[in-house]
C-alpha cells in the first residue's frame, strides 16, 4: 500500500515537472491509476466491512447489556424476596416459641391443677355411682 503511495507522488511530482514519468509508466503498460482506483475501491468496501461489522457488534453489545441488566433486576429481586421470606421465618420461629411456651405453662397448671383437685375416691366407689356410664368409668381409671 505504501508502494501505491509512492508511486501517486512520484506521478504527481512528475505531472509538476512535466510528465515524463508518466509516460514511461504508461508505456511499460502499468497504469497506476486503475491500480489506485482498485486499491481505493478496495479499501473503501473494506472499510464498508468494518462499519458493518461494528453495528452488528454494537447490536450484540446492546442486546448482551440488556440481558445483563435484566438478569441483575431478577437478582436484587430474588434477593429481597429471599430476606423477606427469612425474615418471616424468623417471625414464625419466634411465634412458635412463644407458643410452646404458652403451652408447657399452661399443660404444668393443668398438671397442678389435676394433681390439687383429685378426690380420694377409690376406684370401688366410681364404679359405683350409677349416673356414670361405662366409658367414662374408663376414661377416669385411666387418669388415675
Amino acid at each position: 500500500m505504501l508502494d501505491y503511495i509512492r508511486s501517486s507522488f512520484e506521478i504527481l511530482s512528475d505531472l509538476k515537472k512535466g510528465g515524463a514519468g508518466v509516460r514511461l509508466d504508461s508505456q511499460r503498460g502499468d497504469d497506476p491509476q486503475k491500480d489506485y482506483e482498485q486499491m481505493l475501491q478496495n479499501l473503501e468496501e473494506e472499510a464498508r466491512n468494518h462499519i458493518r461489522i461494528e453495528q452488528q457488534l454494537k447490536l450484540h453489545i446492546d442486546n448482551l447489556q440488556e440481558k445483563i441488566e435484566e438478569k441483575e433486576k431478577l437478582e436484587t429481586r430474588y434477593k429481597h424476596e429471599i430476606q423477606e421470606k427469612a425474615e418471616l421465618n424468623n417471625m414464625l420461629k419466634e411465634k412458635l416459641k412463644e407458643y410452646v411456651g404458652k403451652y408447657n405453662k399452661l399443660k404444668q397448671a393443668l398438671k397442678i391443677d389435676n394433681s390439687r383437685s383429685k378426690p380420694n375416691i377409690s376406684t370401688e366407689e366410681i364404679i359405683k355411682k350409677p349416673y356414670i356410664n361405662d366409658s367414662t368409668k374408663k376414661v377416669i381409671l385411666n387418669t388415675l
